[in-house]
């Protein structure tokens, strides 16, 4: 397998590390200031650390579907069927939209007062905005995210996609990042990380009717 093949999936690894870069270079006002703390934050505060923030957000997107992509084709020649491999891209393609719409969300304040001339938003505004955007990025961007790691992990029980130990510490990984809410990015932070590596390792250079019929390592 060339170094190119190989490396192909750490993009799924780059892409949790501009989402969680990019979430934590966050710089809006938060929804528990006083309405007058938010006032005078849109004063006297530049935009464009607002606007670094979710273009590397949203920069995550495109790595999510250049990873999802190499794991599709690899799922491919593992003799995967069409079905889960159909998921899994789905499910790849669902938590890239869910980030950049959730990028947008959150870029749509300073957009507005920079591109439309906008007035400042209401504190009320600017928390609802901010509101709506964590909970595309991080409530409900869970959803794919789980479908994505369950069925990798459940097909890699019986195929040679990923290493037997990551596929059996997916399945409860699945479940709990449907709790993202509460440990943001963590879970799907660390499986992304695991799976990346463990694809990187993980041989598939042989033609996908071995590779079907051999069992998966211990």
């Amino acid at each position: 397998m060339s170094a190119v093949r190989r490396l192909a999936p750490l993009s799924g690894l780059a892409a949790v590390v501009f989402i969680v870069v990019g979430l934590g270079m966050d710089a809006a006002p938060t929804s528990s200031w006083p309405d007058a703390r938010i006032h005078d934050w849109y004063a006297g505060h530049s935009l464009s650390h607002w606007f670094i923030s979710a273009y590397i957000l949203a920069a995550g997107a495109p790595l999510l579907l250049m990873f999802v992509a190499t794991v599709h084709e690899r799922m491919a020649q593992a003799g995967v069927g069409r079905g889960p491999r159909t998921l899994t891209l789905g499910a790849g393609v669902a938590f890239a939209v869910t980030v950049l719409i959730g990028a947008g969300l959150y870029a749509a304040v300073p957009a507005g007062i920079t591109f439309s001339k906008a007035p400042a938003p209401s504190a009320d505004v600017s928390r609802y905005m901010l509101g709506a955007s964590y909970g595309v990025l991080v409530m409900f961007s869970a959803f794919a995210a789980a479908l994505l790691a369950g069925t990798i992990s459940v097909v890699s029980l019986r195929f040679r996609v990923l290493p037997r130990p990551l596929a059996l510490i997916g399945i409860p990984a699945s479940v709990l990042m449907l709790a993202n809410a509460v440990m943001p990015m963590a879970v799907i932070s660390l499986w992304f990380t695991a799976a990346s590596i463990g694809f990187s390792i993980q041989r598939h250079d042989l033609p996908a009717s071995v590779a079907a019929l051999e069992p998966a390592p211990a």
